[in-house]
């Protein structure tokens, strides 16, 4: 197999804000500059979790495929070839991350038995969750002679766990919003939203907290979800 690992996973978000034609999400940028006062809750609310689990589901793609395209053969972020791992080289995609789920789930000792299979999506982790990125980076490492690794290899996993300490932030916020706006009810505001509403300024706001297509950083301005996206391809950039 031959997969390319592609570092443009998320949707141009820029022009979300500065474009002006009409697309799917142009829409956003008036609802921002108006205030959102041609724009029902119901539509502000529809916008808003489509345009994070969108953003959300590419991440957990980038990650299914970077980790199936490195164990079985592809093509890297630097456009060179990837080399299978021997042990695993003839293993299909399923296979392939049902060995990755039980790296991630593994303490001491890998628990995978040669040639299981997951048997379909609905068995799959969350894997752009960066506590599973960890995990999987940290027990490659630990049991790479059991792996096969080469010292590139080794590296290269030791650079995303180095990467996470600056971009874990803003990988668990867009899960976290991504999560409340999937499950959106009173609790999950107070215990999610709420608290993130520290690093992004919704007070400009009509509806607050719901609103988190015209939030701010803080510290830079930008727009939350533009912010986020940002911050996630830096990270993918960092890595080749």
């Amino acid at each position: 197999m031959n997969l390319m690992i592609r570092d443009n996973f998320y949707p141009k978000l820029k022009n979300i804000y500065s474009d002006s034609s009409k697309t799917a999400f142009c829409l956003l940028k008036d609802q921002a500059a108006n205030g959102y006062k041609n724009y029902s809750n119901r539509e502000t609310l529809i916008y808003s979790s489509g345009l994070i689990n969108l953003i959300w589901n590419r991440w957990n793609s980038f990650w299914r495929n970077y980790w199936i395209a490195n164990v079985i053969g592809g093509i890297g972020l630097d456009k060179k070839k990837l080399l299978p791992l021997k042990l695993y080289a003839d293993y299909s995609n399923l296979q392939v991350l049902c060995l990755m789920k039980d790296i991630s789930n593994s303490t001491d000792v890998i628990k995978h038995k040669y040639g299981n299979s997951l048997k379909g999506g609905h068995e799959e982790i969350t894997w752009g969750d960066a506590k599973k990125i960890t995990n999987i980076c940290s027990n490659l490492i630990k049991h790479s002679s059991v792996f096969g690794l080469s010292t590139m290899q080794i590296d290269k996993l030791n650079l995303i766990i180095g990467l996470l300490s600056t971009y874990k932030i803003y990988l668990d916020h867009c899960q976290q919003i991504r999560n409340t706006y999937m499950h959106l009810n009173e609790i999950n505001i107070k215990d999610v939203l709420i608290p993130i509403s520290s690093h992004y300024a919704f007070s400009e706001l009509k509806n607050n907290i719901i609103n988190i297509l015209g939030a701010t950083h803080i510290a830079d301005k930008t727009p939350c979800l533009v912010n986020i996206s940002q911050h996630m391809t830096a990270m993918i950039q960092a890595m080749k």
